[in-house]
């Protein structure tokens, strides 16, 4: 079993690197650059061994290491939780431990956002229960403790102070656009964390893990080559607001076990060669196969081991906002006059950072890790 042992884990699961120092937000990161251009500016995975392992194609199926890893994870921790939405990337998680027969796991799982008028009408949450019950027997057969995290009511003061406070701290990354940009979610995941046990170790644990299903991998046609190439905006929550005796780790690119991601990104390009060759086209630099809108998302995820706990999570559905929801949302940003709140921010941005770091929304564009080559494109595909 190929899993290397790391000790010292660091919660903090990326950074940016500008010039020789570290920053933890990119909005620290972009205001410190912007002073001074000619500096190295680079989006690290804090995950050494993701840069530095073979990224030749391994020798094991993704199941195998996933499983291996899922072992490790249990000789090692007598605490596991798993940040659970039975998507694609959480999902493939908790299959894992079913896989090996793991015992006394937990999941929390928070469905919605927040107390907007009508959110337990959306079908989407009907039917994301309704697949949950196919898997209770099982969990409760093996001691596995499902918590359903109660809905966070909203604190106005907070949530502004929040967005205030993350500027020079090391929470969160704001290159990410849902709705207005900067979300609810991320106050509502953190303070739901705060009340349940994801954030202070437990009473009677010796070593506890949080697992979150961070993340896909992202590759590019460059120069006749496939790359690996991670954004932050991929990344919007980072783990420095977790308790440091209680490891925050990412299942699918963790230190101890980088070559998941290097067997999902081999799958990823033998799928999308293979789809080339079925429809006789060739690969394009430029395309974005990467992306929640291309035609052939699901079959690439597929291909990785992703599958979502039901037909809604397993698509591109999932990643948009239904149109409830959207009026819901809409209301609940004008009665808590937060449109107010996201301008100022705007204005925040726009004077403290580069206006070409900016997307047309007006907000930080994601920041890019160095490119990791993975292999020539088949010469039957290359464009």
């Amino acid at each position: 079993m190929l899993v290397r042992n790391v000790d010292n884990y660091d919660n903090r699961k990326y950074y940016f690197q500008v010039g020789e120092e570290k920053h933890w937000n990119d909005i620290s990161a972009f205001n410190a650059f912007c002073k001074d251009r000619t500096q190295k500016f680079e989006f690290v995975i804090n995950s050494p061994n993701l840069y530095t392992c073979s990224w030749n194609k391994p020798p094991k199926t993704i199941q195998q290491y996933e499983d291996d890893f899922a072992r490790y994870l249990c000789a090692t921790y007598d605490d596991i939780c798993i940040m659970y939405s039975g998507g694609t990337d959480s999902h493939a998680i908790v299959e894992a431990f079913m896989r090996i027969g793991a015992r006394n796991i937990k999941i929390t799982h928070q469905i919605g956002h927040t107390k907007a008028p009508g959110w337990e009408r959306h079908r989407e949450i009907v039917e994301i229960r309704h697949n949950i019950q196919r898997y209770r027997q099982w969990w409760d057969d093996h001691g596995w403790q499902y918590i359903e995290l109660d809905h966070t009511s909203f604190d106005r003061d907070a949530y502004v102070k929040s967005l205030l406070d993350v500027r020079q701290e090391d929470n969160f990354t704001f290159g990410v656009d849902r709705l207005h940009g900067l979300s609810l979610e991320v106050l509502v995941q953190d303070e739901n964390i705060v009340k349940h046990h994801m954030y202070k170790k437990p009473a009677g644990v010796q070593k506890g893990c949080a697992l979150s299903g961070n993340e896909k991998p992202y590759v590019y046609a460059v120069n006749g080559m496939w790359v690996w190439r991670a954004t932050s905006n991929q990344f919007p929550i980072n783990g420095g607001w977790m308790d440091p005796e209680y490891d925050y780790i990412y299942f699918f690119m963790d230190n101890a076990m980088p070559e998941i991601q290097v067997a999902k990104a081999h799958a990823k390009i033998d799928e999308i060669e293979n789809i080339c060759r079925k429809n006789a086209t060739k690969i394009q630099e430029g395309e974005d196969w990467n992306s929640y809108a291309h035609p052939y998302y699901r079959q690439i995820n597929h291909a990785m081991g992703y599958r979502g706990i039901c037909n809604l999570l397993d698509g591109i559905f999932s990643k948009g906002v239904s149109s409830a929801f959207k009026n819901d949302y809409n209301k609940f940003v004008k009665i808590n006059n937060l449109d107010t709140v996201y301008t100022d921010m705007k204005n925040f941005f726009r004077n403290n950072i580069d206006s070409d770091f900016l997307n047309a929304n007006g907000h930080p564009h994601g920041i890019n890790t160095r490119d990791i080559p993975i292999r020539p494109i088949s010469s039957d595909v290359l464009g």
